[in-house]
This record gives structure tokens, sequence and C-alpha cells, in this order.
């Protein structure tokens, strides 16, 4: 009898993993915070063609991009013109700007030894009022596949905002690219963090808030991120939105300490690290942030755990998406006067910690003292080693981390156990 129970519980979960795989994105990508560029804020809906798409792999590889672990190529909006009623109802590439069509550049892109990325929505249009997939996915999915993409963005404009419609839509796509047979990376694009539940489920990472274009944008996503950490992880991120950085020349940019402070807080949450500033003409402030080894190493992390706010002094946060039949947009504000302080623990028994003060008119203290290291590193009484990963001090074993922080700025730290040693 108790045999018996136990073969009918072996079937049963059996049944139960094969259920989930079924459900699911089986892809076997993503299994770090994935890296690349993207297109959108750098070139918006102008000048994307196969030609400057071309350039940016080669900048890639030649500022040394590529070799820090961007691998990913992106084409956001823009890139297709019409559905070809002769061909299945296949997306056609605008000719004139792809005119050797997308297959060619892929394989360019992948002689350069990166990845090309393509977006498409999950509804009748794109935001740019471009063809969606909504009742196409197949078709496009094998569309991708054939063409040799290795990344989809679906957005998620001019489409049925119910949760559930959205959510069955979304794995329609998920459904088709699975079939396909080709690993292809699944981003959702849907600006909301109810989807981070069910992210998993579906892609290898999806969007829990609406677009950065400034630094309230920065303050609203790790807002947003706070609420969401225990989703994502690795096969399945959280994603705050690109690295809009500070080279001038973009349609969206910062000041080069809260570019630091932005890319800060997406290595310290575990983020995917997806550049929407200039690629081209990077200034060198951004590639040097942008390719640090020591920030990179807390991002790529092997534990893959989501970072976790350990210390608000913000308002209430109440952040009102737009309707998913709506294209998004962002009104500039700015962020309130407060402070934060992220952790995220890291293998071999480390922790990152950052501290953020949003404020953009006065300098704040902000101190990680003995508790909120604590916290941070989840485990009580153990002593630190501290280091700052941005002023390249080692700061010896200590109490505590940070200090006074210029307005829109932020500080770095990466913390390993030490075995006695006094506190500095």
């Amino acid at each position: 009898r108790k045999l018996g129970t136990m073969v009918g519980r072996l079937v049963l979960s059996t049944l139960l993993l094969l259920a989930s795989q079924a459900d699911g994105l089986d892809n076997g990508l993503a299994r770090l915070p994935p890296m690349g560029y993207n297109t959108w804020n750098d070139f918006g809906c102008l000048n994307i063609t196969a030609a400057n798409v071309m350039l940016i792999a080669d900048k890639m590889v030649a500022n040394g991009m590529q070799q820090a672990g961007y691998q990913y190529v992106n084409i956001d909006d823009c890139w297709a013109v019409k559905r070809d009623k002769k061909k299945n109802h296949a997306l056609v590439p605008d000719p004139k700007a792809f005119p050797d069509g997308i297959k060619a550049l892929s394989d360019y892109v992948h002689s350069k030894g990166l990845k090309l990325g393509i977006y498409t929505d999950r509804g009748v249009f794109t935001c740019e009022r471009r063809p969606g997939s909504k009742d196409h996915e197949e078709i496009d999915a094998q569309t991708f596949a054939d063409w040799g993409i290795d990344f989809l963005k679906e957005d998620s404009c001019f489409s049925a905002a119910n949760h559930k419609v959205a959510l069955q839509e979304y794995a329609t796509m998920r459904d088709a690219l699975n079939k396909t047979g080709r690993p292809i990376l699944f981003s959702l694009c849907g600006w909301r963090e109810w989807y981070a539940a069910p992210g998993a489920t579906l892609g290898n990472m999806w969007r829990i808030t609406g677009d950065v274009v400034d630094w309230f944008g920065v303050y609203r996503s790790a807002s947003a991120m706070s609420h969401v950490a225990k989703y994502g992880g690795p096969g399945g991120w959280n994603d705050p939105d690109m690295l809009i950085g500070s080279s001038e020349g973009t349609f969206f940019h910062l000041s080069p300490s809260q570019a630091r402070a932005q890319f800060s807080l997406w290595c310290v949450f575990g983020a995917p690290l997806l550049v929407g500033s200039s690629m081209l003409d990077m200034s060198d402030f951004d590639l040097e942030t942008y390719t640090d080894k020591e920030a990179l190493r807390v991002n790529q992390d092997e534990e893959g755990l989501q970072g976790s706010l350990v210390f608000n002094d913000c308002p209430a946060y109440n952040f009102k998406v737009p309707q998913a039949d709506a294209i998004p947009t962002s009104k500039p504000k700015p962020a309130p006067p407060c402070a934060h302080i992220w952790g995220r623990r890291l293998s071999g028994g480390a922790v990152a910690v950052v501290t953020v003060n949003y404020d953009l008119k006065k300098a704040r203290h902000v101190l990680c003292d003995a508790s909120c290291i604590a916290e941070a590193a989840q485990k009580e009484g153990q002593s630190f080693h501290a280091r700052d990963v941005w002023t390249k001090q080692d700061l010896g074993v200590v109490g505590s981390v940070g200090g006074d922080l210029p307005p829109g700025s932020s500080a770095m730290y990466v913390l390993t156990p030490s075995e006695g040693g006094r506190v500095a």
C-alpha cells in the first residue's frame, strides 16, 4: 500500500513537472540578467537601418562593450512596414532601411560574436502604429526564427488591458516561440507590476513600470522593483527598463552622477542591463560606468538573487500606468527629496550595498549601519570587509558603509565576509 502511494505520488509529481514545462518558456536562456543595447532611446523611429545597426555592432566590439558581456543588439519599433498577403501575412521590413532583409543583418551581427533582437507588439499595432502580432503570433515567431533572431521584445500598445487577456496573448507568443525550436529570449513589455507574479511562466524578462526618461523615472522604477523582488531569478527577471546614460544626442539622458546611480541600482537589483544610451557617441564616462568589472560582477552574480530595499524614507509610491490601448507617455517631473538603500546577497556570502540620494537640491547623509548590513546580507553577526566600487578604495573591516551624498547621486559597496579583524 505504501509502495503504491509512493508510486502514485511520483507519477503525479512527474505529470505536474511536465505540465509546468509545457506551460512555460522552454528556452534555457537568461540564467543571468541579459546584457545588450536597444535602439529606442538612441534613435526612436528615425534612422532604424541595417547600416546603423551594423555600425552599432562594430562599435560594441571596438569599444569593449562586447568583451564586458553585452551581447544583444536589439532593434526596437519602426523596422516593419506591412504584412505580405502573398506570404501568409508575414511581416515585411522597410525595404529602404533593410535592403538585404533582416536575415542578412542577423548574419552580420552573428559574425561579430553578438546576437540580434527585434520588436513587436501583442496588439494590432505597435506603439508607432506599425503592424502588431495579434492573431499572427505563429507566423511572426517562425519568421523571427528563420531570420536568426535571438531576442524578442513584445510591447503592449493597442491591446486589451484586461489581465487575463493580456497574459493569454503573451502566452500565445510564448507558445509560438517554443514551437519554432529556436531559443529566442522573450521580453514582455507591459509596464505593470502585476506581470511579475506570472512572469517566469511567460518570458525571460518582464517590464514592471513605464519608460525611464528622467531621474524621476529611475526613482519610480526603484520603487516598483521593491514590490516585486521575490519574483525574479535565473531564467526570468524583473525589468525596470533601459539604462539611459548621460551621453547627449539621445532622446533622454541623465547627468553623469545620475546615470551612474541608475547603473548601480540596476546592478544591485539583478536587473537586465540594456543600454539605451548612444552607442556610437557614448561618452568616456558612460563607457567606464557600463564596463566596470566590479559593478558587473554584482549584476551577473551566479546566485541570481534579486536585490531588496533595506532603507526607504520616500513617500508612498503610487504610479498610474496608461491603459493598454493607449501609447504610454512619461511627463518629466522631479523625484522626491528622499533616499534608498538597496542590498543584494551575493555568492560566497558577500553582499552589495547601494545608497542613493534622490533629492536634487540638498546633500543627504545616507548610512547603512550594522543592522542594515545584516538585513542586506540576510545574516546576523557577520563582520565584513568593504570596498567602494567606484572610488576603488578598500575600506577595511567596517561596521557601516555610506555617508554624505551630493544631490542626485549614489555610492556602491561590495562587502565580503571577514573572519576577525577590527572595525576601521
